[in-house]
């Protein structure tokens, strides 16, 4: 798939959205046995909008936190089947947030790290930290339904 953000980082947003899922092969498109509820946190507000947007699209329901913090208030009310985590990000970055949550061992989520670093892109460190996969980023549509199918 294009890597449409790259090439066109001056779009809207919401025209962004809409190119990408017009450029999905929906012939190839597998509806969900399941509505997922999938929690992203990233600081970045357009990956946060963009991953929000494409999983909603699909029909999950999302909420968006900014960082491990805001995360970890977000989950006091909302019970999510899979978290997509930035790895760098302020106040409580991804690795702590993994950390905090896995040691509070309240919810059994699914938790995929997303980072744009090479070097952590075999999700080795990922899951050391407490991740279960990792995904570099930026994330393409097939890569979002393929976790959401893989961990739903």
């Amino acid at each position: 798939m294009v890597r449409i953000r790259q090439a066109l980082p001056a779009l809207d947003q919401g025209l962004l959205v809409h190119l990408m899922y017009m450029l999905y092969d929906k012939d190839t498109e597998t509806k969900p046995q399941m509505k997922c509820r999938v929690l992203v946190v990233e600081d970045s507000e357009s990956d946060a909008f963009l991953i929000s947007e494409l999983l909603q699209v699909m029909g999950h329901t999302v909420e968006i936190a900014r960082n491990g913090r805001d995360a970890l208030r977000k989950l006091l009310t909302f019970s999510p089947h899979l978290i997509l985590c930035d790895i760098m990000m302020p106040e409580m970055d991804g690795y702590e947030f993994a950390s905090a949550l896995r040691d509070g061992d309240s919810h059994s989520a699914v938790m995929v790290a997303l980072t744009t670093r090479e070097e952590f892109a075999d999700g080795k460190h990922a899951k050391a930290c407490g991740f279960d996969d990792c995904v570099l980023k930026p994330i393409s549509i097939t890569d979002l339904q393929r976790l959401v199918e893989m961990f739903s």
